[in-house]
């Protein structure tokens, strides 16, 4: 296939940096180590706690689409200015959406999709 490297740094057009990946071990310590530079993470699993990878992960502002990352997770760390956003992620034909407030200080968002 033609995976990027994990743990590469993306810029999006708007210029936000963000990092997928983590499905190793070592993937999430090369990420862990980056955390000080994307202090805002998701963490994406299923009911059971499993990591699962989403079909797609988008950041929205009340200006509209400010990054969509395909194949998101399980660990998708990124570089936002402070501010309200809502974040829409997809996985087996499921949409969730949350509403999360970033701040200065790192933050994780563990987002958990719910079983049948």
């Amino acid at each position: 296939g033609n995976e990027g490297v994990a743990g590469q740094v993306h810029q999006t057009p708007g210029g936000i940096g963000y990092i997928s990946g983590g499905a190793g071990e070592e993937d999430r310590t090369r990420m862990a180590a980056q955390q000080g530079e994307f202090p805002f993470k998701v963490v994406l699993s299923a009911a059971g706690g499993e990591y699962l990878v989403a079909d797609k992960l988008s950041g929205l502002t009340p200006q509209g689409e400010l990054l969509t990352v395909r194949d998101a997770g399980p660990l998708v760390m990124m570089k936002l200015p402070p501010g309200q956003y809502t974040f829409e992620a997809t996985w087996q034909g499921k949409t969730e959406r949350r509403a999360v407030r970033v701040g200065a200080p790192a933050q994780t968002l563990n987002w958990r999709f719910p079983g049948e």
